[in-house]
């Protein structure tokens, strides 16, 4: 059984293209190590990462992560076991959704608060994970 955590967090400040470039990078090397697979997902200062591998590697880098000062607030979404692996080929990959791709995948039609847009699109990426929709056109 594979283990999974879902988080969403709040950005301390606002990471500039090498920056997100470098923690990319880094969280690649590090999860590819310790058998950790995952995506990011960034909108407006918001961070969604999923995260998953073997429970004691996921939960070492969780403490990681709820101690690094780029990011506060850490909500765990969800977590529990799985199957099989979702995200076999990503050590790590980010995804920044741009205001359209929200309204595409969470069906919104009106404009709301981006916050109120975010829990939306929370809900609608927990429904796809969980049925198993992992190459869904909003990764590309």
């Amino acid at each position: 059984m594979i283990f999974y955590l879902i988080y969403r967090s709040i950005a301390s400040y606002q990471l500039n293209g090498e920056e997100f470039e470098d923690l990319l990078l880094t969280s690649q090397i590090n999860n590819k190590q310790f058998g950790i697979t995952g995506i990011l997902i960034h909108r407006n200062g918001i961070y969604i990462q999923y995260i998953e591998g073997k429970k004691t590697e996921v939960m070492i880098l969780f403490e990681r992560i709820l101690d690094d000062r780029r990011h506060f607030q850490v909500e765990v979404l969800q977590y529990g076991f799985q199957n099989k692996i979702k995200f076999e080929y990503w050590s790590m990959k980010l995804i920044e959704l741009k205001y359209k791709q929200i309204l595409e995948l969470t069906g919104v039609t009106t404009k709301r608060e981006s916050q109120g847009i975010m829990n939306s699109s929370i809900d609608a990426l927990l429904k796809r994970l969980k049925n198993g929709n992992t190459k869904a056109d909003w990764q590309n």
